[in-house]
């Protein structure tokens, strides 16, 4: 079973996910991700790949991602607006240390 996902994150990274479910998941279930960013192009394209398991180490999930990192340019400007303090912006209280 498959669940389509595409969407910004908080970090400024634009991600694009089908999560494939191996396994049943429960409301009782701890589920872990181990994430690991396989390629990074100059242009910010980004690729990585995401296993998720079980409290027991069973495999439930698994997920290849593609995206698109914030190059310097777009990271200053998402540090800018981080740091403001504008009200409206949601990130306002979190500030930017990369």
């Amino acid at each position: 079973m498959g669940w389509n996902v595409a969407r910004p994150s908080r970090s400024g990274i634009y991600w694009e996910l089908t999560l494939l479910w191996s396994n049943p998941v429960t409301g009782c279930d701890t589920i872990h991700c181990a994430i690991t960013i396989t390629k990074i192009a100059q242009s910010g394209h980004a690729e990585a790949e995401a296993f998720f398991t079980n409290q027991d180490n069973e495999q439930v999930c698994y997920t290849h991602l593609t995206g698109r990192i914030p190059l310097t340019q777009e990271r200053e400007l998402l540090k800018q607006m981080i740091n403001e303090d504008d009200p409206t912006n949601k990130l306002s209280n979190e500030k930017y240390t990369g």
